[in-house]
């Protein structure tokens, strides 16, 4: 029974592992996303120049 016990906490671990690999994944496209909208990536006068069509 100990050894079930094992092999069922191991397949625990192996989940939990793998969402929060997805979880992490999903906060840094986030955080790209923020980069992006918030003009990081971009200055945010040359977006206003963009929107103006200048």
């Amino acid at each position: 029974m100990n050894e079930e016990m094992l092999d069922l906490a191991l397949q625990r671990i192996a989940t939990l592992e793998q969402k929060l690999e997805k979880y992490y994944q999903l906060l840094n496209v986030e955080n790209e996303l923020g980069f992006i909208l918030k003009g990081t990536y971009i200055l945010e006068s040359d977006i206003e120049n963009i929107l103006e069509g200048e």
